[in-house]
């Protein structure tokens, strides 16, 4: 009948409005969960940030101690690290988090949740980068205690003995080792003392310690851009310092800068630092040179990094050279050195996993891998080495030929 259709109508109706209100209810209560899950991320990175600060002060207590305790530093130094790594934890949970919200327009249009989640971001980032200049400063009081616990006066003797033998602009041995600083003027010098090499030893600006290059670069920056303004100048100083961070915080051991590394306005200043930059920081707590190279080789013979025999100071400075080498003469970027990369299926097998995980990005760590490979092993490097370093050796000689220089293979 009418009247029960009229009826059964009226009850479907008043389902589909109490299924609205609980889809509405769910949907009320989905939003006040995830904008809960976004505070509980504030509420995290806020109890890192009280660690932080916490941390901070006990470090700045113990450096205005006449003789700071080095080994307390250094366990805070592993605790800001551990706070760094949980933060780069959260920040990952909180873009898969933000990702899963794209999918519903209700969550997007909610203005509290995204300013919530951006809140977080900001906060992520700002204490990330707060954490590694604090580490960097860690770094040089340590580095410094050390310093000045050392033969400073021996130091400054085999850096002047470098910078006559060579004529490097810009020679420092700062913060490292004796036993180091002996080793690097022996390379040096013996790189110099090859005609092969010497026309590239000559375009050498800077050799030595990470932290007296870093001064380098920025003077060489304020130099070229001396009709800059003030503002301008101290952005650029921070551009540097970027460098200094990313190279001294992920434990980089040396490095050239190269114009990858630095923006296109400053390519003329990255030609005025070339030369090999050395970290420091690598031989904390290191009596000598050669307990770093035992251990250097206990990590590698257990991990396979880098090719074998290459955990030694001399094979890091070939690697290091290979990449100066590289930014005169495009060995990155050169055909055949591309091609047999390329065609090689066992990378990881034959030069260690650095050289694996790096080919994606670029050719040049592959080089320099093989290149180390080739000046350490000789006969007994792999096969992709001998080719690589023989391509290389021939456009050194090709480069001194066309200066006029000498062709010693």
């Amino acid at each position: 009948s009418k009247t029960q259709q009229m009826k059964e109508e009226q009850k479907r109706e008043k389902e589909k409005v109490e299924q609205k209100k609980a889809n509405v209810a769910s949907a009320n209560n989905e939003l006040e969960s995830k904008r809960k899950q976004a505070e509980n991320y504030g509420k995290e990175i806020d109890n890192i940030g009280s660690k932080i600060e916490s941390i901070q002060a006990e470090i700045k207590a113990e450096v205005e101690k006449e003789s700071p305790n080095i080994d307390l530093l250094e366990s805070k130094q592993n605790e800001l690290k551990d706070l760094l790594n949980k933060l780069q934890t959260i920040e990952e949970k909180m873009k898969q988090f933000q990702s899963s919200l794209v999918t519903d327009s209700a969550f997007v249009r909610d203005d509290d949740l995204t300013n919530e989640i951006n809140q977080n971001f900001n906060k992520c980032k700002t204490l990330k980068e707060h954490i590694k200049f604090f580490l960097i400063d860690i770094n040089n009081i340590i580095i410094d205690w050390f310093y000045h616990n050392s033969n400073k006066k021996e130091i400054e003797e085999i850096q002047e003995q470098t910078h006559n033998a060579t004529h490097i602009p810009a020679v420092s041995y700062l913060h490292l080792p004796v036993d180091v600083a002996e080793k690097c003027d022996e390379f040096i010098q013996k790189m110099y003392n090859n005609d092969m090499y010497r026309p590239f030893v000559e375009q050498m600006n800077f050799f030595g310690s990470l932290n007296d290059g870093l001064y380098f670069m920025r003077n060489n920056y304020f130099d070229i851009l001396e009709n800059k303004s003030q503002n301008e100048k101290y952005n650029l100083s921070k551009a540097i310092e970027a460098i200094s961070i990313e190279n001294t915080y992920k434990k980089s051991e040396l490095f050239v800068p190269s114009r990858n590394q630095i923006n296109q306005e400053l390519t003329e200043t990255a030609s005025k630092s070339q030369g090999i930059y050395i970290n420091p920081d690598i031989f904390v707590n290191i009596k000598n040179l050669e307990e770093w190279e035992e251990k250097s080789k206990k990590k590698n013979d257990k991990n396979f990094i880098h090719p074998k025999n290459c955990h030694t100071l001399k094979a890091k400075l070939n690697h290091e050279l290979c990449h100066y080498l590289d930014n005169i003469l495009h060995f990155s970027s050169d055909t055949q050195i591309i091609n047999y990369i390329n065609q090689h299926n066992s990378i990881e097998n034959d030069l260690g996993y650095y050289a694996e995980i790096s080919k994606d990005d670029n050719y040049c760590e592959v080089i320099a891998e093989a290149w180390s490979d080739y000046c350490i092993n000789k006969r007994d490097a792999k096969e992709i080495s001998k080719k690589i370093s023989e391509r290389i050796i021939e456009m050194i000689n090709d480069f001194n030929a066309k200066q006029g220089g000498k062709n010693n293979g």
